[in-house]
C-alpha cells in the first residue's frame, strides 16, 4: 500500500486486521519524518471484553476514559518500521492530524510530505496469534463496530410538548 501524508493529515488508531495479513508489517517512510503514536488498549478482565473505545473513529475518546498504555515513536525521514509480534498484533498505530510533531529531545518540527509503503502478507489460513480478546479471527467481538445511532436517533426524534390550554 501507498499513501501520501501532507502536512495537516493523520490516520485514525488501527491494528491491521489478523485476519487478513500474516506476521510482520514493514513500513518505508519516504520524505519527512513523522511521530506515529502507539497505543496498547487494556482488557477488561472481569468480562473478558477490550477496551478499544467507543467514539466515532475521528473523535479521541476523552482522556478520563482511554485507559491505554500510549508511546510516541519518531519516525525520521527514510526510515524503516517493521512490527511483529506484540506490536503487530497488540498494539493499535496511528498518526495524529497536526502540522508539527515534538520529538523526545523537546524540539518542535513542521511535517513535510511524507510518503509510506507499507508491506503485508496476504493470510490463508485463520489467525490464531497469541492475543484472542484483539484477534478478529479469534474473537467475534472484535467486529463490532462503534456506533452513533443512539445519539442521531435522539436528535431525529420530535420532542413531545404538553399544551397547557
Amino acid at each position: 500500500t501507498i499513501n501520501e501524508y501532507l502536512p495537516g493529515i493523520g490516520i485514525a488508531s488501527h491494528c491491521d486486521a489478523h485476519s487478513a495479513f500474516e506476521e510482520g508489517i514493514v513500513a518505508l517512510s519516504l520524505g519527512s519524518g513523522i511521530v506515529m503514536e502507539f497505543r496498547c488498549p487494556e482488557t477488561d478482565n472481569s468480562s473478558g471484553k477490550l477496551s478499544v473505545g467507543k467514539h466515532h473513529r475521528l473523535a479521541l475518546p476523552p482522556p478520563s476514559e482511554d485507559h491505554a498504555l500510549h508511546k510516541n515513536v519518531w519516525l525520521p525521514a527514510n526510515s524503516l518500521l517493521i512490527m511483529r509480534g506484540e506490536a503487530r498484533y497488540a498494539w493499535q498505530h496511528g498518526i495524529a492530524w497536526r502540522k508539527t510533531d515534538c520529538i523526545d529531545d523537546g524540539r518542535t518540527l513542521a511535517r513535510g510530505r511524507r510518503v509510506s509503503m507499507t508491506f503485508r502478507t496476504a493470510r490463508h489460513k485463520p489467525c490464531d496469534c497469541q492475543w484472542p480478546m484483539l484477534c478478529n479471527s479469534q474473537n467475534p467481538s472484535t467486529h463490532v463496530l462503534p456506533s452513533r445511532l443512539g445519539a442521531a436517533t435522539a436528535q431525529l426524534e420530535p420532542k413531545q410538548h404538553e399544551d397547557n390550554e
